[in-house]
């Protein structure tokens, strides 16, 4: 028997806002309502049986205005990992994606 064995589960969060001509912005919370769901998806991951979760920041989000943060909805989430501490995230800050400020040509 695996004593060590870890069932991990992760919430899909590309997050692609700076666009050339002809693309879309993406991003997957949004397009999966999981900035007005995380509650129940959060509760679908935890009653799965996983005991740890990948979570992205949305950090376009958090920092929409440089310099600025927001806080408030990854508050919420954070709560609830506090709450239910059997389900133990790995927060991702920068997986895809970065604030529509940031200008990528600059460097």
């Amino acid at each position: 028997m695996m004593k060590n064995f870890v069932f991990a589960v992760g919430i899909e969060d590309t997050f692609v806002i700076q666009t050339e001509r002809g693309e879309r912005p993406l991003d997957e919370y949004a397009l999966t309502q999981h900035y007005e769901k995380w509650r129940e998806d959060l509760d679908l991951a935890r009653n799965s049986g996983s005991s740890m979760i990948r979570y992205g920041i949305p950090w376009h989000v958090v920092e929409e205005t440089k310099g600025q943060y927001n806080w408030l909805w990854v508050d919420q989430v954070m709560d609830y990992f506090r709450e239910h501490r059997e389900l133990v995230p790995i927060i991702d800050l920068m997986h895809y994606g970065t604030p529509g400020w940031e200008d990528s040509s600059s460097e």
